[in-house]
């Protein structure tokens, strides 16, 4: 009796040492994606819509109060006649740089953005995971599975070094997953209410945001089944809701749509587009990155939590039908609203939300098809599995170069964050603008601009050769110019 206690003992000891492994390297490697990411928002800088809306705003360097009150102004202002986005907008002055504190409060905002996503992330991730009862090292391998598939293969310029495409994107899709991860914690009245709080703010976003907000707490409210639904539920839901109508039902929208597309709105045009887009997405990562690997290692996941009590197939039939139609409701609002009848294509901002989704979803979907297999009795070496699929992991970069690692967008990153390759771009960009605002002319003209560096935003697309790109006007607005132009390249 006492040699099996020992053998108990021992293997217990094991187990615990290998759980305690695989949380550590997963919060390491975590750490060093955020690291790379924080390093690198540090150099974002001023460009396009962000000088437009820093001169609708109107105010300069002024106390906090004004600030404040010029935002809400902005705010209702671009409600009425530009889009609903009452969270953004409302940012988009408040937060602004250029309102501000200048390049400190650029930084401040920009590594606040990447750190608030990455926090999110892991807070949703582990909120889930708890609510199920899985343990600590689950949580933090799920998690950086997630921000892996998220950050490592596609540079998304557009979120983590603009600021008006951080404000109006990613921090509303972050605090969309704190409000979530608050409500299914959700401990006391103050709790519960702060989450309400965040949702609807979640809401004031991108529509694209808000849509996938709102059905992912449907997700949840079906998962639960309506006999163990409470009021609570119902309000929080609610709320999220009609934070989304109200975004929904701006004048501003249909102005903007008719300044797009005069020819109305086309329902089944957008639907097939936003069909598309997740099919495109999906084959990107599917055959671009190794995500399939990704998907496997959640697949065996899977398999090691189950058994659990908390597993029913008609659960997993819900989750797994909610988490097919999820991507194309997220992608839905963008297609209505731009592409739909033009053709035109996701911008980056956009994509972002939309493979943020499909690898969450992806990840849940793989996770509950290991739980199923264990439940059928398939895969009893599954340990096996995971050593094969350990070695396959050394093996596809020699077979396929998109699965090299130095070709992750991380390790690029990081070679030009080592020789100061973002720095010096900043660096060159704020001379461009020093040299506007120095300048005795009225009518600038930019003799060059600097060669764009890889995964980072473009400045090119912001300032042109066509003095009367809306772009160009608003550099010429703030810096009280009558034209800013590039010269054209021969």
């Amino acid at each position: 009796m006492g040699k099996k206690m020992n053998e108990w003992m021992a293997a217990g000891k094991k187990m615990a040492t290998r759980k305690n492994t695989l949380c550590v390297f997963s919060y390491a490697m975590i750490l060093l994606l955020g690291f790379v990411f924080v390093h690198a928002s540090r150099w974002s800088y001023f460009c396009a819509d962000d000088f437009s809306h820093a001169n609708g705003v109107g105010v300069f360097g002024e106390n906090i109060f004004k600030l404040l009150r010029a935002s809400f102004v902005y705010m209702a202002d671009s409600y009425k006649t530009w889009q609903g986005t009452y969270l953004s907008m409302f940012l988009q002055g408040f937060l602004s740089p250029i309102n501000g504190a200048g390049e400190i409060q650029m930084v401040i905002v920009m590594v606040g953005n990447v750190v608030l996503f990455i926090l999110a992330t892991i807070l949703l991730i582990s909120e889930i995971c708890k609510f199920i009862g899985l343990d600590r090292h689950i949580k933090a391998f799920l998690g950086f599975l997630a921000l892996l598939s998220i950050l490592a293969f596609k540079a998304w310029a557009e979120i983590f070094y603009w600021f008006s495409g951080a404000v109006s994107y990613s921090i509303p899709l972050s605090v969309a997953m704190l409000a979530l991860a608050l409500f299914l914690k959700e401990k006391n009245k103050s709790t519960y209410v702060f989450a309400c709080i965040l949702t609807f703010l979640a809401s004031g976003g991108s529509l694209e945001v808000a849509g996938a907000s709102c059905f992912v707490i449907l997700t949840v409210l079906f998962v639960k089944g309506y006999r163990n639904l409470q009021k609570n539920d119902f309000i929080f839901f609610g709320i999220a809701v009609a934070g989304a109508l109200i975004n929904v039902a701006a004048p501003g929208n249909y102005a903007r749509r008719d300044v797009i597309d005069d020819t109305g709105l086309h329902l089944g045009a957008a639907l097939i587009h936003s069909v598309n887009q997740v099919i495109r997405s999906v084959e990107w990562l599917l055959y671009q990155t190794p995500f399939l690997v990704i998907a496997i290692l959640c697949v065996m996941v899977g398999f090691s939590i189950g058994g659990g009590e908390w597993f029913r197939k008609t659960l997993a039939l819900k989750i797994l039908g909610m988490c097919g139609a999820l991507p194309v409701v997220t992608c839905f609002p963008v297609s209505l609203a731009y592409s739909s009848s033009n053709g035109a294509g996701f911008p980056n901002r956009c994509e972002f939300v939309c493979v943020f989704v499909i690898v969450m979803t992806a990840i849940a979907v793989s996770v509950l098809l290991g739980v199923l297999l264990k439940e059928i009795g398939y895969m009893k070496n599954y340990r096996k599995l995971l050593g094969i699929l350990g070695l396959l992991c050394l093996l596809m970069p020699q077979l396929n170069d998109n699965y090299k690692y130095s070709n992750t967008v991380v390790y690029r990153m990081y070679g030009n964050v080592a020789v100061d390759g973002f720095k010096k771009y900043h660096d060159q960009v704020m001379d461009i603008y020093r040299e506007i605002e120095k300048s005795e002319n009225q009518d600038v003209v930019i003799e060059a601009l600097p060669a764009a560096v890889p995964d980072f935003y473009d400045i090119s697309t912001s300032l042109t050769t066509d003095p009367s790109y809306f772009a160009n006007q608003a550099v010429a607005k703030y810096y009280g110019k009558n034209s800013v132009a590039l010269k054209p390249q021969e």
